[in-house]
């Protein structure tokens, strides 16, 4: 295999490295590292740290999916995420979803929905929908959460987005709780939109599904800035709240929310 990099520009000598077989790019990359010229020093340096950088973030990929893998070798073949989004929230919908993706699965940039910005997370978020097997979205709202308290309405929000699945899973990853009854086999995950990419996808979907019914609500309610804290108990929802009292969105069963409730309705 002959490279010549005399006769190339850097720009596609740069370009024909990324696209190239590892034997070619090591390679072309020790004819650079041997060429003193800046140029093509400049080039191995950044493409050495692009490479770098691609092949940790593979290696990052594939042990986010490691449960899963090792799950598909013990014969189960339907294995679903589950997670929820707004569970600590001062007003709005708690809402959970379950996902089963592909063996195999290639969504670029998937991780835990905290570790990624609003344009990332629609973008993934479509992504996923385009690629799973199935997918299910449950809402419960501040009614429900206020009438069965927050625990069970956050258990019972993720039992049955798992369980309204159109595939019905083997296999259950369920990110941080233990679920009782279920009709498939499930594990508790510890922080499991970090370590389980089908608890990372479900993570994805069930916060901009609920940050959807948040801009919705902005509209309804502007003064209480929904549309940037989404319902937390941020400084300024906390200062609306003491300037406006509650609304009907409000989780009343929250004790601050309570408080204020009850000086000011």
């Amino acid at each position: 295999m002959t490279v010549d990099i005399n006769n190339q520009s850097l720009k596609k000598i740069e370009k024909e490295i990324l696209s190239s077989s590892r034997v070619k790019q090591n390679k072309i990359l020790q004819l650079l590292k041997n060429d003193k010229r800046k140029g093509s020093q400049n080039i191995y340096k950044k493409v050495k740290n692009e490479i770098f950088k691609n092949e940790k973030e593979k290696n990052r990929y594939k042990n986010l999916f490691s449960l899963e893998r090792k799950l598909l070798s013990e014969s189960f073949s339907y294995i679903a995420g589950v997670d929820e989004s707004g569970r600590g929230c001062l007003a709005g919908p708690l809402v959970a979803a379950a996902v089963i993706l592909p063996e195999n699965a290639k969504i670029d940039g998937l991780k835990d929905s905290k570790q990624l910005n609003a344009d990332q997370r629609e973008l993934l978020f479509l992504t996923i929908l385009e690629t799973a097997l199935s997918y299910r979205v449950e809402v419960f709202s501040n009614e429900v959460i206020d009438k069965d308290g927050l625990h069970k309405t956050n258990l019972r929000a993720l039992k049955v987005a798992l369980e309204n699945l159109s595939i019905k899973p083997d296999f259950a990853l369920i990110d941080g709780y233990a679920l009782n009854n279920l009709p498939m086999s499930s594990l508790r995950v510890i922080k499991g939109d970090f370590v389980s990419g089908s608890i990372a996808a479900a993570s994805i979907v069930a916060k901009v599904h609920r940050d959807r019914i948040m801009k919705t609500l902005h509209k309804k309610f502007p003064e209480y800035g929904f549309i940037s804290h989404k319902g937390y108990g941020s400084k300024k929802h906390l200062e609306a709240l003491s300037i406006h009292g509650t609304t009907s969105i409000h989780r009343k069963s929250f004790t601050i929310v309570k408080e204020i409730h009850e000086t000011k309705p």
